[in-house]
């Protein structure tokens, strides 16, 4: 059985805002920290084998 996570921690550029997204220093992610958008990359967490690549737009954010 193969693994359920991967750990991708890689720098890219929000391609909805344009914000440079820098890597956390301990896991993976597909979300900007400025506008929330994501891209749709991983079957299974940090895979990045989802053939889609669309981007997925936030419904909400919860505040504090």
């Amino acid at each position: 059985m193969g693994r359920k996570f991967t750990e991708i921690d890689e720098e890219f550029v929000c391609e909805n805002c344009g914000a440079k997204v820098k890597p956390l220093g301990y896991s993976c992610r597909n979300h900007c920290h400025r506008c929330l958008h994501s891209k749709h990359v991983d079957i299974n967490p940090g895979d990045r084998e989802e053939e889609c690549k669309g981007l997925l737009e936030p419904i909400r954010s919860r505040t504090r």
